[in-house]
């Protein structure tokens, strides 16, 4: 049995969480791997498979005999037997080579090396007075030093630099020659962005050249900074002034991280910055606890043998190594691999501390989105995060800033901050408004039971619940509502098209509709949506308020109440046309939420801000990777977002409608249900209308389906007339289709169950299928049955497509997903015209003569019909470009179509499809998936 050495370096809160976060996440680690020692954690294998052996180190016996302890504690460690005490001073070479030769004889290697060992450099009061800051949203650049004492000495940045830098840098040297394979993790608790916080260019581009560096040129900066530090000439020579040699140590240890990585290729080298953790090295004043930060840096030290080397994570994001400052303390990797900085999404929601912004920072944040949540009024916003975060659902992160949209630089200081912390924006919720009159609660309550009772918006009476609507108010809920939202386009639009797939929501109001203004002029103006301009929506607005501060509303023809609130609306809603025109790659619209429960109407709403926020996400809820819908509705829009500039009201909440065929049992059956699950509309499709609808019951009583979630409707792929029955029933039901998954497929050939089992005990034992001996399986193959098969297998996937091409063109975002089979690569069939090569197959069987011409001879008909397939899902990919077009092979499942010889579930077949059918909308098309990965075809 393979022993597992574990070793400790610091007796801290931080280290004991590391320990503890091994424990579980070691049963993603390979059951045939190496053995690791991991410096600061812990493995905690199946003690029926390995004996645990945990190695503890620290510079003070006392301290690490007590982790010990605390380990034993906490770990459920109890035998002496598996927990090892050794002594270890990073800064002290002799003490490293003790180790390390204590290491070499006992294992005779090392697997896993995290160097975490670190102090400040300075005094802690510093960091303490810091964090006071950060927490009040001061930016680490902008903060006031000089009110800061912070006790930085020669002695205390050599002491620095000799642990954090030269004591990694000793580790490493040290402990490379013991293994032929080890994975380092460069433990740099600090903040890095590039270049903000080391003035000096020298250093920088010493550091910073990928091409050139090498470990001498990182002990010259690391040397001359010491030197001008005893020579009094930081400031002069462009070093930092405060917590100095931290930052150029962990700007020389992420150096000399990438030099490592270089030299040892076989190795993985890495560093990461955990974020901002408690820990007595900061007093405790970190924003996110140990166990978190634990997580980050084993979530790097279990990179599988294929992962990266050589690079910095942070926000688990990959950043370029340079040198200076930024807060890293976001989550957002699998046990695998880390997520690539583009698939980390980024929004910001104006009016979030409470009502419906709130809800939507909430809901985004659910989803994995890091989100920043703003207000005008810095203790409510802070506040509302508290809240958000005390919660504990929340898979991304919420960062709360202070804006005021009606004020130019507070949305210049947040974009600011945004394009600094995230370099983008993919999402931007302009949900700030005020209504722009003082009203009473009781006026409200009476105006709510009227529209309760069905009474029109026009014909409420509004004398009831106005107190009063002045010029000022009017011009600060313009200010607000349509040029604060304006303001935000504005300022965001750099780092939106800097996204993959932007989007942009404005909140808007059903009283921004144009009926409700009487001004003819204006009506005109806002819905010529041909001549509609930025500067004519201007004009508009600024008409209002001339003829608001000359009394002249009524005779002008404007809404005598709630005026600049509705002109408002009317405004944004026209302007969001024009910037959708202005940014075609942008998916800007608005929508109007209903009337929600909100105190800017006392409460008396119709709907909760939850039920609101679940419009403007469409009902956010689920958490899937590369959900489509669920990435849509985070992007701020209604569930599909391929649309831009369009108003959208409560009641059009967006449902999307699927077609599977084939679908009354095995494969077809569980895509069914798992579109179903995700709130998606299915027609279940049979030729047999008994089993169809016996298919559509079960899932209703098994999943609870309604018959708004759940229909059948009978269907023969290879009946023209069966397929344009369908066809009119969805165009009647629903008026278009948003997902055709074709799934229909029959063998075209008589084998029976023996048969099956031969041949999948041949393809278990690792036969190819190409090489599967058929000829002793004895299977009929006839004509007829060559022609059901492609009639059915291709012609019934053609005669599909083509017949709800008209309605699939409705939809906002398409899908279509052809089942294929790894029978239908290109390999078998060389010809490029489709239905010349089915032709000319159906020909040569019939004359018989497929072996002579070079045809498969078992299962021709299904091996043509899939390839046939697979190319006609190319031509059709290419002349809709703006649909998603796929094939897929699930894989050998477990059917009756091979009566249940297969090797996977349906299970886990319909879930590969579903990831076709929830692709993003920037998702491939015109491929051949085989299993879940691109195949060429």
């Amino acid at each position: 049995m393979s022993d597992f050495c574990r070793k400790l370096d610091t007796a801290d809160s931080f280290s004991l969480e590391l320990l503890e976060k091994t424990d579980k996440l070691s049963t993603s680690w390979p059951s045939n791997h190496f053995s690791p020692l991991v410096e600061l954690g812990i493995w905690d294998f199946d003690k029926t498979s390995y004996q645990s052996i945990l190695w503890l180190t620290a510079r003070d016996e006392k301290r690490g005999l007590d982790a010990l302890h605390q380990l034993q504690e906490i770990g459920g460690l109890s035998d002496s037997e598996d927990v090892i005490y050794h002594q270890l001073d990073v800064a002290d070479p002799s003490s490293i080579v003790s180790l390390a030769e204590f290491i070499k004889a006992q294992f005779g290697r090392l697997d896993i090396l995290v160097n975490n060992a670190g102090i400040i450099g300075t005094n802690n009061d510093a960091y303490t007075a810091a964090a006071e800051e950060l927490a009040s949203g001061t930016e680490w650049e902008k903060i006031d030093w000089n009110k800061i004492i912070v006790a930085e000495t020669y002695e205390l940045a050599v002491d620095c630099l000799r642990t954090n830098y030269y004591g990694s840098k000793r580790m490493i040297e040290a402990f490379t020659p013991t293994s032929p394979i080890i994975s380092i993790t460069q433990n740099c608790q600090c903040f890095i962005k590039n270049g903000a916080n080391i003035p000096s260019e020298w250093a920088k581009w010493m550091l910073g050249d990928d091409k050139f560096i090498i470990e001498e040129r990182v002990d010259e900066v690391v040397n001359k900074f010491m030197q001008d530090f005893k020579e009094g000439s930081l400031e002069s020579q462009g070093w930092p002034l405060s917590y100095s040699a931290y930052i150029v140590s962990k700007a020389a240890n992420n150096a000399y991280t990438r030099i490592v990585a270089k030299k040892l290729p076989d190795m993985k080298v890495n560093c990461v910055c955990p974020g901002y953790v408690q820990t007595d090295l900061n007093n405790n004043t970190g924003m996110q606890t140990a166990e978190k930060g634990a997580e980050k840096i084993m979530k790097l030290v279990m990179l599988p043998d294929d992962g990266p080397s050589g690079l910095f994570f942070a926000r688990w994001e990959l950043l370029h190594l340079g040198i200076g400052i930024i807060c890293c303390n976001h989550d957002y990797c699998n046990a695998s691999f880390f997520a690539p900085r583009e698939n980390v999404r980024f929004a910001v929601v104006t009016g979030a501390n409470k009502g419906i912004g709130f809800e939507v920072v909430r809901q985004l944040a659910s989803q994995g989105i890091t989100v920043v949540l703003t207000a005008r009024d810095e203790k409510r916003g802070l506040d509302a995060v508290h809240k958000l975060k005390e919660s504990g659902d929340l898979s991304g992160d919420v960062i709360f800033h202070q804006l005021d949209v009606a004020d130019s630089s507070s949305v210049a200081s947040l974009a600011e901050f945004v394009k600094a912390q995230f370099g983008r924006l993919d999402i931007l919720v302009n949900n700030a408004g005020i209504i722009g009159v003082k009203t009473s609660h009781e006026g409200y309550s009476a105006a709510a039971a009227q529209a309760a009772t069905g009474t029109e918006w026009e014909k409420i009476n509004w004398n009831e619940m106005i107190d009063s609507q002045t010029y000022e108010m009017a011009v600060n809920c313009l200010q607000t509502n349509y040029y604060g939202d304006k303001r935000m386009i504005e300022a965001f639009t750099p780092l939106l098209e800097l996204s993959k797939s932007p989007r942009v929501v404005n909140v808007s109001s059903v009283t921004g509709l144009l009926k409700y203004i009487s001004n003819e002029w204006a009506k005109g103006t806002l819905s010529d949506e041909k001549h509609l301009t930025e500067e004519r929506v201007d004009e508009v607005v600024n008409e209002f308020l001339q003829d608001f501060e000359a009394g002249s509303l009524e005779a002008k023809g404007w809404p005598l109440f709630f005026g600049a609130y509705i002109v408002s609306k009317a405004a944004i809603n026209a302007y969001t046309k024009v910037a959708a025109r202005k940014q075609p790659s942008m998916k800007i619209n608005c929508l109007c939420p209903g009337y929600v429960k909100t105190d800017i109407n006392y409460n008396t709403g119709f709907i909760t801000a939850e039920e609101a926020a679940e419009k403007e996400l469409s009902g956010a809820d689920r958490d899937k990777e590369n959900d489509a819908f669920t990435a849509a509705k985070a992007a701020g829009m209604v569930k599909f977002a391929a649309k831009s500039g369009v108003m959208f009201f409560s009641f059009q909440s967006y449902q999307p409608f699927a077609v599977v065929t084939g679908s009354n049992k095995g494969l077809g059956f569980e895509i069914v249900r798992q579109l179903a699950s995700h709130g998606i509309t299915v027609v279940l499709t049979a030729r047999d209308e008994k089993r169809g609808l016996e298919a559509v019951q079960k899932l209703k009583e098994s999943d609870g389906f309604s018959d708004g979630i759940l229909l059948f409707h009978q269907l023969d792929v290879s009946d023209s007339s069966s397929v344009a029955s369908l066809a009119e029933f969805i165009k009647n039901k629903f008026g278009r289709l948003d997902i055709l998954v074709n799934n229909a497929g029959i063998i075209g050939a008589s084998a029976d169950s023996d048969i099956a089992q031969a041949a999948a005990a041949q393809a278990a034992s690792g036969t190819e299928w190409d090489n599967i001996n058929w000829n002793e399986m004895n299977i009929p193959q006839t004509y007829e049955l060559a022609v059901n098969c492609l009639q059915t297998n291709y012609y019934g996937a053609k005669r599909m497509v083509e017949a709800f091409m008209p309605l699939l063109q409705l939809s906002p975002s398409p899908r279509i997903v052809n089942v294929s089979s790894e029978y239908g690569l290109l390999k078998h069939v060389t010809e490029e015209r489709v239905d010349k090569v089915v032709n000319e197959f159906l020909h040569d069987f019939k004359a018989g003569s497929l072996e002579a011409k070079g045809w498969p001879l078992f299962f021709g008909a299904y091996h043509v019909s899939k390839a046939a397939l697979n190319a006609y899902t190319r031509i059709v990919a290419k002349i809709h470009p703006d649909m998603k077009v796929n094939c897929i092979c699930p894989g050998f499942i477990k059917t009756d179509f091979n009566f249940h010889a297969g090797t996977i579930s349906v299970t886990e077949g319909a879930e590969k499809v579903m990831k076709l059918v929830l692709l993003l909308d920037d998702g491939p098309s015109g491929l051949f998936f085989l299993g879940g990965e691109v195949s060429s075809y």
